[in-house]
């Protein structure tokens, strides 16, 4: 029997097709300046997030160490290394939205959705992940809130709790 296992671990691509994709994606962007980044977003882009296996085709295709890319991709917020939930919840905790409410609403989303961390956690049963971001860009209506690609401003925690719950369906 080989070492080798071919399983795929649990919410993981299957590795020849991200391989696949990532090498397309790498050769768009092979002779750019700072290729890892654009490679990194654009390979969330079609899985929601950078499965293990694509973190080692991309060190593979850019001439780059595993570490190396997952340095760099744990570095930054926007990328996720586990499989998200079916719906993002992004909260802004930007200054504005900050002295705006913005942390309240982050905290009842973590009561509603019985999440311990603020930033990256998932319900149970996949439904939601919880994000946060510096800044999503519409400070005059803070608080702000992303879902999914949703970006609504001026959110109320009760707006933003019935949000949730019309997505649970009850």
């Amino acid at each position: 029997m080989s070492s080798h296992s071919t399983r795929v671990a649990p919410g993981e691509p299957d590795a020849a097709a991200v391989r696949h994709a990532v090498r397309a994606i790498a050769e768009r962007h092979r002779e750019t300046d700072g290729a890892l980044m654009p490679v990194l977003h654009e390979v969330q882009q079609i899985h929601r997030w950078l499965p293990r296996a694509a973190i080692r085709a991309i060190a593979e295709e850019l001439r780059m160490t595993p570490a190396e890319v997952y340095g760099v991709a744990s570095f930054y917020h926007m990328f996720r290394l586990t499989p998200p939930g079916r719906t993002i919840l992004t909260v802004c905790r930007g200054p504005a939205c900050r002295v705006n409410g913005g942390a309240t609403l982050v905290e009842e989303v973590q009561l509603e959705l019985d999440l311990e961390a603020a930033h990256g956690a998932t319900t149970p049963d996949g439904e939601f992940t919880l994000e946060t971001s510096a800044c999503l860009g519409i400070c005059p209506h803070a608080p702000a809130v992303q879902i999914e690609h949703d970006l609504r401003g001026r959110v109320t925690v009760d707006d933003l709790l019935d949000l949730i719950r019309r997505q649970r369906g009850y």
